[in-house]
């Protein structure tokens, strides 16, 4: 069912998507239902807007960030403000350094997907229509048909029209014209973006020993009552979620006792058998 879930939100176009749910419906209908009632525009590709240029479904950025300021979040506002002014600070160098070192017009994680889409490219064969703008083109692998639009940055397929990378039926189009697949990708991946995002700085600031006396009294913290327990630094995962390759998962639900071989407790909370828990041997001498 996961299988077939991914498989519906994952279809670019409304019949594979349809033909995804059929398939869901008929291994269980009421999953089917409660995917229904979910509005389509919010988990579906098929039915993302455009507009964006991104067919991300799954946004944990805020967890992500979470995550990155877990060192700072637990303590007092000021020293939390100057923790993050920190690491963002160090963030924006980073990335701008980074930038600045590689000579490609298209972002490196962007130019490896439209290698990929390159290689995808081989099996699939142009037909131009003869309009005057060479734009309009008919692509096919011997099966299948897309409708591919240059000017229009548009094809059937709509994984260019969602991500504005050229897909794999576009590129033979492009090829076709002897133009190459990287004019085609949108601005919002090349390198002169990357660099004018990462542009501004936080400007610096003094410490407590210059800061100006107020002649306000001063702010008491809140009181705030501890939470029974340890706290907790990580969040509890989904069942679906990738969990630590690094570690054994334990895949049975109770544990068996090394010492008197039961089941529900293991070696360090064992009490013995007692009395009652001996076996009598029949026929035999005390």
């Amino acid at each position: 069912m996961k299988n077939a879930l991914w498989s519906a939100a994952r279809s670019c176009t409304v019949p594979q998507f349809d033909r995804a749910m059929q398939k869901l419906k008929e291994m269980n209908e009421e999953a089917w239902k409660d995917l229904c009632e979910i509005p389509l525009k919010q988990w579906a590709k098929a039915h993302f807007s455009t507009h964006s240029l991104c067919d991300l479904q799954v946004n944990n950025m805020c967890e992500a960030f979470n995550m990155a300021i877990l060192e700072h979040r637990d303590k007092p506002i000021i020293s939390l403000i100057e923790g993050l002014k920190h690491y963002i600070s160090s963030r924006i160098v980073k990335q701008r350094d980074l930038m600045l070192r590689y000579k490609g017009n298209i972002c490196p994680m962007i130019q490896e997907k439209l290698e990929a889409h390159k290689l995808a490219a081989q099996n699939w064969a142009p037909h131009w229509n003869g309009d005057t703008l060479n734009s309009k083109f008919e692509v096919t692998d011997g099966t299948n048909k897309y409708r591919v639009e240059l000017a229009k940055n548009h094809c059937a397929c709509r994984r260019w029209d969602l991500t504005g990378i050229p897909c794999c039926h576009a590129i033979p189009c492009m090829w076709h014209n002897r133009t190459h697949p990287e004019e085609y990708v949108d601005n919002y991946y090349r390198r002169d973006t990357f660099l004018s995002t990462y542009a501004y700085i936080i400007e610096p600031n003094n410490g407590p020993m210059l800061w100006p006396v107020s002649d306000l009294p001063p702010l008491n913290p809140p009181y705030v009552r501890r939470a029974p327990g340890r706290p907790k630094t990580q969040r509890n995962k989904k069942n679906d979620e990738p969990r630590n390759p690094y570690k054994l998962a334990r895949n049975q639900t109770k544990v068996k006792c090394s010492r008197c071989g039961k089941w529900g407790h293991n070696i360090r909370t064992c009490g013995g058998k007692t009395g009652a828990d001996r076996e009598i041997e029949k026929g035999g001498t005390r």
